[in-house]
Order: structure tokens, then C-alpha cells, then sequence
């Protein structure tokens, strides 16, 4: 009997690729209110500020930290979200730039999943279409807009080689088709930036759905922000957790 064999592979996207490039929102805008009723004592001046994008987000959660793991569910085709993914920032370094008049922060992420498919669940894996299969992102962006971080101008966004370990494979019932994977994976990652730009943040996590839509790949060009992409963020759910890294 021939063996049907599926290999799962963890993605990298980076969604930091956009070319576009916009001016900063590094300062909240604000609206003064001035005049004064004309009946009575002139009340003190109020202001409006607009909230971050990153903010206005129901389901970012703002828990990730140096050192700390945070738990998440990756999306694997034919069996749907499974628990046991998570990920933690080591090694958070700031320094100045080559450049002058640039900093320079660098930080290596470490995804780890535990979840292995039953007998059962492998044939399902292998028989289902589409193209995911546990996939695990860090997404840097910028938390006043919610884009990718590199369409802020001069900020550059480098990731490394990932590392892989923690081999393993799984058989179907009948030992007729059967997955392996690596359940460890590393990424060191090095941004540089303006050093008065203060709206960088990274993001953590895996995806919601089994393909990307047409707004999905707008978000990856960097021309919609990180809550107009279905494929990592829901209002009904969260699988992604942020950290600001400068302020």
C-alpha cells in the first residue's frame, strides 16, 4: 500500500514587508475646546484625544513580556484551532544604531507546541485541503496605526534563520499516511528606527482560519491594518498577544 506523506512546516510572515511608507503618528492628536458658553463662567479647556488603532482593538491582549510565555491555538488544516502553542521574548536588548540618530532593539522568539495529532487526526491533516498546518507569526508593527512597523519611515524590520527542533512524527490508524513536524522554533529579530519614533510593537501568535482573503493580503502589503485581517484577528476571540517596545 503506497504512504501518503504530508510534511508540517512552520510559516514565517513577517507582515512587515510593505513598501509604502507614512509619516508617523508618534504624538496623540488632540482638539481644544476654547470658547466659553456666554452665559456663564468660562469652564477650563477640555481635549479629545484619539485612541491608539492597537487600542481600539476588543481582543489584543497587551500581556506579552520579556521572559514570559503567552498561550495560543494554532489552526491546523482538517482538525481546526488546537491548543498547546506558545511563545516567549528572550534576550530584549536596546542599543543605539550605526546610524546616527537611529536605535536599535533586538529580541529572539521562541515558539513552542505541544500538540501532537491523534491516529485519527492524521488522516484528516493529510486528506484536508488548504494551507495551514500550525502555523506560528510575529507580526511588528506600529501601535498608533495598527500597520506593518516598516511603513513608518526609517524604521527596518530584519528576521534571522529560523531554528528548528524537537522532531516528531505521527501514523494513522492504518500506518497510511502520517505528519512530522518540529515542535520548537526560534527567530531572532533586529529592528532599527529614528530614535524619536516611539510606536513600535510585536505581536505573537497563530491563525484563525485555514486561508487568507483578499483583505488578508492587503494587511501583508501594508495597506490595512492588523484588525482588517480575518486570518489573525477576530473580535470573538483572542490568539494574539502584544508588547509595545518603545513608548
Amino acid at each position: 500500500m503506497m504512504r501518503k506523506r504530508i510534511k508540517v512546516t512552520v510559516v514565517l510572515l513577517t507582515f512587515a514587508l510593505g513598501a509604502a511608507l507614512c509619516i508617523p503618528m508618534n504624538k496623540v492628536q488632540a482638539t481644544e475646546v476654547t470658547e466659553a458658553p456666554a452665559t456663564t463662567e468660562a469652564p477650563a479647556a477640555t481635549k479629545q484625544t484619539k485612541k491608539p488603532y492597537m487600542k481600539t482593538l476588543k481582543k489584543a491582549k497587551f500581556d506579552l513580556k520579556e521572559n514570559k510565555a503567552v498561550s495560543f491555538k494554532t489552526y491546523w488544516r482538517g482538525v481546526g484551532r488546537k491548543a498547546g502553542a506558545t511563545a516567549k521574548i528572550t534576550n530584549l536588548k536596546y542599543s543605539d544604531a550605526k546610524k546616527e540618530g537611529y536605535k536599535k532593539i533586538s529580541f529572539t522568539v521562541t515558539f513552542k507546541d505541544s500538540y501532537r495529532p491523534s491516529k485519527s487526526e492524521v488522516e484528516k491533516i493529510v486528506k484536508a485541503s488548504g494551507n495551514v498546518l500550525g502555523n506560528q507569526y510575529i507580526w511588528v508593527g506600529d501601535y498608533n496605526t495598527g500597520l506593518n512597523a516598516d511603513t513608518v519611515e526609517g524604521v527596518n524590520v530584519k528576521f534571522g534563520s529560523w531554528k528548528h527542533s524537537g522532531y516528531w512524527i505521527r501514523y494513522s490508524t492504518n500506518n497510511d499516511y502520517y505528519v512530522y513536524a518540529y515542535g520548537q522554533h526560534r527567530n531572532k529579530v533586529t529592528i532599527t528606527y529614528p530614535e524619536d519614533y516611539k510606536g513600535l510593537c510585536i505581536g505573537v501568535g497563530g491563525a484563525l482560519a485555514s486561508k487568507q482573503t483578499k483583505a488578508d493580503k492587503k494587511f501583508d502589503k501594508g495597506e490595512v491594518p492588523f484588525g482588517k485581517s480575518p486570518y489573525l484577528y477576530s473580535k470573538k476571540t483572542t490568539n494574539f498577544h502584544f508588547m509595545r517596545l518603545n513608548k
